[in-house]
């Protein structure tokens, strides 16, 4: 018995540290890993941290002066917009003068249309001048209305400034306004015209220019000379004569300087040339084969093309001489018829 209670208190004073080490545990939780791993990198980097967000009220206050700037400078531009067009209307003409430069610079399509509106209702000559300066400086679809509309205009130094300013258009729809002027009875002004087609569309426009050069518009014939392709210099031979040979010869030594005219127009245009029998068409065949290198093949067919002329010339001048006598002496067959009331 004894034995007994001597193993049983020896078995619970072993297990009361044990139970001591348990509750210790219990009153002081650790601390998870993860959790330490967060607070260290807290403490270990304090620069990344991320900015909080900015609130919403914030934002907008920010965004309020930009928002407000814009519809400051909107309302500021319409006000000047207003104001120039104010100032187009206006009766003075140093301040019309003023307007018409502003709206050479800014383009404003309210202003152009007020301009060309003021056009029409007829400005002195010296504004008239400016405002069509102004109005192919813009270029709009309402300028190149206005502009069409004073090509015909009773004065002709307007009708040059009107040529000149459509001729920088570049548009398709003016080479129906410059055709047209390629008629005008002022030669400033179909000079100036023939040279806006060849800029905006030679090839669209040379049934015209070749037209105008036959006219003895020499810038047409510089034109036709310079942009023809062989099937409109084909169609020039085709209509060149004695009498056409001094209008259109700038176009045929155009022609033949072009490096990217092929061979055989060119030796068309000799042969047609040197055929012609004009006065100044050797000239010009001599004139372009000095120009070529001694041993170029074209100055040979020039020479050759010369000499075939002259020859056939010579033949056609002795079968002139060589009229038969019998068709001579019939032109007097009959003999002299005598006199009325004359000796019998």
């Amino acid at each position: 018995m004894r034995r007994v209670l001597a193993t049983v208190l020896t078995c619970g004073l072993m297990l009361l540290p044990s139970i001591g080490a348990a509750d210790s545990d219990t009153s002081a939780p650790k601390t998870p890993k993860t959790q330490k791993a967060r607070t260290s990198k807290k403490t270990k980097a304090p620069a990344e941290e991320k900015a909080a967000p900015k609130p919403k009220t914030e934002k907008k206050a920010a965004s309020k002066p930009k928002a407000k700037a814009k519809q400051t400078e909107k309302k500021q531009k319409k006000e000047k917009q207003l104001s120039l067009v104010a100032r187009i209307e206006s009766s003075n003409p140093a301040t019309v003068a003023k307007a018409i430069k502003t709206v050479e610079e800014y383009k404003t399509p309210k202003a152009v249309k007020t301009l060309a509106q003021r056009v029409r209702n007829g400005l002195p000559p010296a504004l008239l001048d400016a405002a069509i300066e102004a109005l192919g400086s813009v270029k709009s679809y309402v300028a190149y209305k206005e502009l069409t509309r004073l090509s015909d205009h009773r004065r002709a130094a307007v009708r040059v400034n009107v040529a000149k300013q459509l001729a920088n258009f570049n548009r398709p729809a003016v080479l129906k306004t410059l055709t047209k002027m390629l008629d005008d009875q002022e030669a400033e002004v179909r000079g100036i015209a023939a040279r806006g087609l060849g800029r905006i569309n030679a090839q669209k426009s040379m049934k015209h220019l070749i037209i105008a050069a036959k006219r003895q518009i020499p810038e047409a014939a510089h034109v036709v000379g310079s942009k023809a392709k062989p099937h409109h210099v084909k169609k020039v031979l085709a209509s060149l004569d004695e009498k056409s040979f001094d209008a259109l010869a700038p176009v045929f030594a155009k022609v033949l300087e072009r490096e990217d005219m092929p061979k055989k127009a060119k030796l068309k245009v000799i042969e047609k040339v040197a055929a012609v029998g004009a006065d100044g068409a050797a000239s010009l065949l001599v004139k372009h084969a000095s120009s070529l290198g001694k041993n170029d093949p074209m100055r040979k067919e020039i020479s050759e093309a010369l000499r075939r002329n002259s020859e056939k010339e010579k033949a056609d001048g002795a079968k002139r001489d060589d009229v038969p006598k019998e068709s001579k002496a019939g032109e007097n067959k009959g003999g002299d018829k005598p006199e009325a009331g004359g000796a019998k």
